[in-house]
């Protein structure tokens, strides 16, 4: 469901916009860096290191952008009727395969079963099929995006403790190949 709704989304450019880039959001790295004074505080070293090296090098190997929904997980699908929608739109330029990260670290009750790297290689296999993605460029994203999305939450407030689940899905995603 979520593999049919992204493809209805995305869309090319409009050849003037003002959404943001996926480099443009990958940023918030540099600015976790920033805040640590070139550390990265309560982060671990090596995933934050990892997660801005897979920006660096998927970025500089992304094919055309497109505007993507930037935040598609299963709370921001609803069914409507006979079909399904999407809403809460962030609006990204980016490729396609960015847009998997959101899915793959939501929900959040994911972290806690048992089974976690079967469910998590079974997604990456059913939306590298369904969207006809590369299911390693797909696994690189979804790590790149929850360390980013980990210091956005910092950044919002949440203590590190609370981040911990999130990590810990973000170091099983360093073994998926």
């Amino acid at each position: 469901i979520a593999a049919q709704v992204m493809q209805k989304l995305w869309r090319p450019l409009p050849a003037e916009h003002n959404f943001p880039s996926v480099a443009d959001w990958a940023g918030g790295l540099a600015e976790l860096r920033e805040e640590f004074g070139g550390g990265t505080g309560p982060f671990d070293e090596k995933l934050v290191g990892t997660a801005e090296s897979l920006f660096t090098d998927l970025l500089a190997s992304s094919g055309e952008p497109v505007l993507l929904h930037g935040d598609l997980h299963h709370y921001n699908i609803l069914s409507v009727g006979d079909g399904w929608k999407a809403i809460d739109p962030k609006g990204l330029a980016g490729e396609p395969a960015y847009e998997v990260g959101a899915l793959l670290r939501n929900p959040f009750t994911l972290y806690d079963e048992p089974d976690l790297k079967r469910i998590t290689v079974r997604r990456l296999d059913i939306l590298a099929e369904t969207l006809s993605l590369d299911r390693e460029r797909l696994r690189q994203w979804g790590l790149a995006q929850a360390v980013l999305s980990a210091w956005w939450s910092y950044e919002d407030g949440d203590d590190v403790a609370a981040l911990e689940p999130m990590m810990r899905f973000v170091k099983a995603l360093l073994t998926f190949a």
